[in-house]
């Protein structure tokens, strides 16, 4: 266990890793099969990156927690994927959530992940012996069917929105070839 990426790829059950390096695919089911969804982002990327998929399991993933469910979310909520990627020195946690036109529940899965992806951070951090880890950066990224293409990131900085926690975050076209390199920088 000598970085990050390889410290999370052995504390992730192999079972949450999701193959398909190249495509975050959002399969359609009854509840969704009447609108336009997003069903499918093209991944690119230069270097090594570690993708895993926990919204299809979270009963057993959060099985230690009951389930409540509100108007506004459910205890279970929980984001599409996690992607662990490295970059110069850099590692970042991109949150991803596929959705068609409405992303108002999309904030509550997103932060869900953002704890997940905090724990799991701080877990391959505690075997690796470092106390405070400054160079991981959290991005959300929210890919829906009629987002704007105009402010697709490219090769500058993309102008991020932020949560009120702090956690910047992108709107994205579900089209959009998701570069990783041209998102990924130092915020």
């Amino acid at each position: 266990m000598n970085n990050l990426l390889s410290t999370i790829e052995e504390i992730i059950n192999k079972e949450y890793k999701y193959e398909n390096s190249t495509h975050l695919v959002e399969p359609k089911t009854n509840a969704n099969a009447s609108t336009q969804q997003c069903e499918s982002v093209q991944i690119k990327k230069r270097g090594k990156a570690l993708i895993y998929k926990f919204d299809e399991k979270t009963d057993q993933l959060l099985s230690f927690l009951n389930s409540i469910k509100t108007k506004k979310s459910s205890s279970k909520a929980m984001l599409d994927y996690i992607i662990f990627y490295e970059k110069q020195n850099y590692y970042y946690i991109l949150l991803c959530n596929l959705k068609s036109h409405n992303i108002s529940n999309s904030h509550d899965q997103i932060h869900a992940g953002h704890l997940l992806a905090q724990y799991l951070v701080g877990t391959a951090n505690r075997l690796l012996d470092i106390p405070i880890d400054k160079q991981t950066i959290y991005i959300a990224l929210h890919f829906k069917t009629n987002a704007p293409s105009n402010e697709v990131p490219t090769k500058q900085p993309p102008s991020y929105e932020y949560y009120k926690n702090g956690l910047p975050y992108l709107i994205l076209p579900c089209k959009y070839a998701c570069n990783l390199d041209a998102i990924c920088h130092q915020i």
